[in-house]
């Protein structure tokens, strides 16, 4: 699906009563934030970055696009070929243990000049720009329903009634929906 298409669908069903249905910056912009949701809950694409360690060093930078790591193996060289040993991550009580200091670093325990560290790690969708409406979305049509709600969500936001905003009732059906891709698979 594409991005025109997504927005033409939230212009008539969703956001169809709101104002904001005539922006269609303002409607990337909610599409962009869902995705980020949607990235940070399943790992929809994987990348691999691999970090040569250096003597005395113990803290390196993650790429740029970086959002939370799935895996991290230790790349040792046996028998002139490179296996691959996992290495644990975020283990608090444990010094072999990979750790993400912050959002942009990790540190790694080991200081073997010449080894590699291969980390697994799902990065950040790429932005969406409401002048490119032939892009396709980087997910799945079954997280489209999802999407839409998380939109609905965004642009029902400043409205209330009786103490409640209708955003409310969008972020539950947001939520149902992610747990229904959830146990469907």
């Amino acid at each position: 699906m594409t991005l025109g298409e997504i927005i033409n669908i939230a212009k008539h069903s969703e956001l169809n009563t709101l104002s904001v249905k005539s922006n269609d910056s303002a409607i990337t912009d909610f599409i962009n934030l869902g995705l980020i949701d949607l990235y940070s809950m399943f790992p929809l694409r994987t990348e691999e970055y691999i970090i040569e360690l250096q003597d005395n060093v113990t803290i390196y930078d993650l790429p740029s696009d970086f959002m939370y790591m799935t895996g991290a193996f230790e790349e040792v060289p046996k028998n002139s070929t490179m296996n691959s040993i996992p290495v644990p991550i975020n283990e608090e009580n444990n010094p072999f243990s990979i750790n993400t200091i912050n959002y942009k670093q990790v540190q790694i325990p080991l200081t073997v000049k010449g080894g590699y560290i291969s980390i697994l790690y799902v990065p950040k969708p790429e932005k969406m720009v409401a002048t490119e409406l032939n892009a396709e979305l980087p997910i799945p049509d079954q997280f489209v329903q999802p999407l839409l709600n998380f939109v609905a969500y965004k642009g029902h936001g400043a409205i209330k009634s009786n103490g409640n905003g209708e955003s409310d009732v969008y972020f539950i059906r947001y939520m149902k929906s992610v747990d229904a891709v959830r146990s469907l698979g």
